[in-house]
């Protein structure tokens, strides 16, 4: 059984590794879009291209998030390491 420390981690890791995930998909759903639009519109290879861009956009704007998640959690625990110590 996993303890209380376990379970915290068990549920970081699944937040911070499933950035990966959620950038590769970015990137492949900006592509396809990007593809339909190039088909139904007869513009290649701009649509391809505009939504690779966004997919990368979207990515990097994960990757922010999740930074700045992992920040605030970090900061989160020395406030409770200070107090601890502060006793």
């Amino acid at each position: 059984m996993l303890g209380t420390g376990d379970k915290e981690q068990m549920r970081q890791l699944g937040k911070y590794g499933a950035v990966g995930i959620e950038m590769g998909l970015a990137v492949l759903i900006g592509l396809l879009l990007g593809q339909y639009i190039d088909s139904k519109f007869d513009c290649a290879p701009y649509g391809q291209n505009v939504g690779i861009f966004a997919g990368i956009g979207a990515a990097v704007k994960a990757l922010i998030r999740v930074s700045r998640d992992y920040q605030r959690e970090l900061a989160r625990q020395r406030e409770a390491q200070g107090e601890e110590g502060g006793d």
